[in-house]
């Protein structure tokens, strides 16, 4: 009778959190959709301004026209970024056709592609099955720090480590890049999902942040998200089967 209670109370925790976890991504495409409506729609109106400004002056200034055009091309470009980006953010399309190590794998080829920085993934311990919240912040994470290691520290090495642990899982990005000494400038960096943000997400899942970085001495960024006693196991037996296929490189 105990034992049934114990286990009644288990899968009601897990249901409660499930739910709860479900929420927390309503409410994020939520507000990714007014960024939407409030970036990208004004990027394409400034799209639209900048060509209808160049059509009408093209006859008589052809060269201010171009610098209309110019313009009307980067707006493009980065409204393209923007719409790649929350895509990306709703649900990626690699946690929906794997688990977060094949994730990861998938990420690091797609970083690397076209570029001589070298994207390495390594994994750790015995997989276990997380909420899709966390499985969504590790991945946001880690193509976070990876691409301003990329971008902004120009780095030719980076390093993904997933560990998984008995009561917890640790996300590692490690790079070689120019290093940082004022963390506020770091915060700063990225397209609203720096380092400020990238911890506050992880700390809705009671997980933890920490940065360690100099100048020209690299970047290390380490998350450790706690795994609820029972999770994988229940996951297992009450949510849909993903495929455990991953190709870590």
């Amino acid at each position: 009778m105990l034992l049934t209670l114990l286990l009644g109370w288990t899968f009601h925790r897990f249901r409660v959190k499930l739910m709860a976890s479900r929420v927390a991504v309503l409410n994020e495409r939520n507000r990714i959709a007014r960024e939407i409506h409030d970036s990208l729609g004004q990027q394409l109106a400034g799209v639209v301004t900048h060509l209808e400004a160049a059509k009408h002056i093209i006859g008589g200034s052809p060269e201010t026209a171009r610098s209309y055009v110019d313009r009307a091309c980067t707006l493009a470009r980065e409204g393209i970024e923007e719409a790649r980006r929350s895509i990306w953010a709703l649900r990626p399309r690699t946690l929906e056709e794997s688990d977060l190590p094949g994730a990861l794998a998938v990420l690091a080829k797609r970083i690397a592609e076209g570029t001589n920085t070298r994207v390495q993934v390594c994994v750790t311990g015995a997989a276990v099955g997380l909420s899709e919240e966390i499985d969504i912040s590790l991945l946001r994470a880690a193509q976070e720090a990876a691409t301003n290691a990329m971008k902004h520290a120009r780095a030719t090495e980076i390093r993904i480590e997933l560990a998984y642990a008995a009561d917890r899982v640790v996300l590692s990005v490690c790079d070689d890049g120019r290093g940082f000494s004022d963390r506020d400038r770091f915060d700063s960096r990225g397209s609203g999902f720096g380092l400020k943000g990238m911890r506050e997400r992880i700390e809705e899942s009671s997980g933890r942040t920490s940065v360690s970085s100099c100048a020209g001495g690299g970047t290390e960024i380490a998350i450790s998200v706690p795994i609820a006693p029972g999770t994988s196991r229940l996951r297992r037996l009450f949510s849909p089967r993903r495929s455990a296929t991953r190709s870590i490189t």
